[in-house]
């Protein structure tokens, strides 16, 4: 990945959900809320757009929708994040391979990237 090409929300995208340490999650949602309050805007949706053409760059798995469910690659998820010891839950009872994060013990706190504190 080039970086020169990144526009500075992608990069902060990605700065952002780099930052989530091993085991936690964050969600779209909250990165987007994040950015917005240093002024750049964007949505939950922009965000889930950003990491669909740069997320392999950064622990895409670390970042959800609210639901929980897998961001992408359902399986490669599931897999990583029970690698990482990541809080799961079952989505549903009938399907033991149906999972979800949970949410409530798994979320991470989220700062601003350095370049961007104090915005």
């Amino acid at each position: 990945m080039d970086e020169a090409t990144l526009t500075e929300y992608e990069e902060a995208v990605l700065d952002v959900v780099d930052s989530v340490p091993p085991g936690r999650v964050t969600t779209y949602g909250r990165v987007a809320s994040l950015l917005a309050g240093a002024g750049l805007g964007g949505s939950a949706r922009t965000v889930g757009s950003v990491m669909s053409s740069h997320g392999a760059a950064v622990a895409w798995w670390r970042v959800c929708p609210v639901s929980g469910a897998a961001p992408a690659h359902p399986a490669e998820a599931v897999r990583r994040w029970a690698d990482e010891g990541t809080p799961l839950r079952r989505a549903d009872p009938r399907d033991p391979s149906a999972v979800r994060v949970d949410l409530a013990s798994a979320l991470s706190e989220l700062h601003l990237p350095g370049w961007l504190a104090g915005r």
